[in-house]
């Protein structure tokens, strides 16, 4: 009941603000007789808010079992990895944890389907590479550390979490459109911000 109130809310501001602008754009010898816009209207607002309902109805069902995938793979990437680990020869981490967030707005109103997965990574440097100050700051340049972190994202995507995947996302069927999601991981070292690798691109914090 709620969604249908909400429904008609909206549509009932939209439907104003056209008559409006239909007033003030339509001269007054071509306007259709008031009466008779608002009735076609009506009727044109409740066939939509019908569309609607039912396109949520089908979407929420849809994605259900979608979303479901994509929590499964995030408590399977945090539950097998959230240890320490080598990440090349200069970095380790110490953490790791996966979060999906779902765009629940713009899958439901049809704009888009961009959700993320974002996961946090905490690291420290390996005894060979003893390059760290403390306090996130490093005693080389920031391309060398960026370099180093990009190769350590690169291998916690292709070897943790790529493979953890959905394969309605990894592999979709021909009648499904993929979902558009956004890869993101944050690194820390010693639990300071280092930067943040998105889908490919690694920045460091500040950048």
């Amino acid at each position: 009941m709620w969604k249908r109130a909400v429904l008609v809310l909206v549509m009932s501001v939209l439907m104003v603000q056209g008559m409006v602008r239909a007033e003030e754009e339509v001269p007054p010898t071509l306007q259709t007789p008031k009466n008779t816009v608002e009735s076609l209207s009506i009727f044109a607002l409740l066939q939509r808010v019908e569309e609607l309902e039912e396109r949520i109805a089908t979407l929420e069902a849809a994605r259900m079992s979608e979303w479901t995938q994509w929590r499964d793979s995030e408590l399977r990437i945090t539950a097998y990895h959230n240890c320490e680990e080598a990440l090349s020869e200069k970095l380790m981490k110490t953490s790791l944890k996966a979060f999906y967030s779902p765009d629940y707005v713009n899958v439901l109103m049809g704009t888009g389907q961009e959700s993320t997965l974002t996961v946090y990574v905490d690291s420290k440097t390996q005894p060979t590479w003893s390059v760290h100050l403390g306090q996130g700051r490093f005693s080389v340049s920031d391309r060398e550390v960026r370099l180093a972190y990009q190769e350590a994202a690169d291998y916690v995507f292709e070897t943790m979490i790529d493979p953890s995947l959905p394969t309605t996302y990894k592999y979709p069927s021909e009648s499904e459109e993929p979902t558009d999601v956004i890869f993101v991981i944050h690194f820390t070292i010693q639990g300071y911000a280092v930067g943040t690798w998105t889908n490919g691109t690694m920045k460091l914090a500040g950048e």
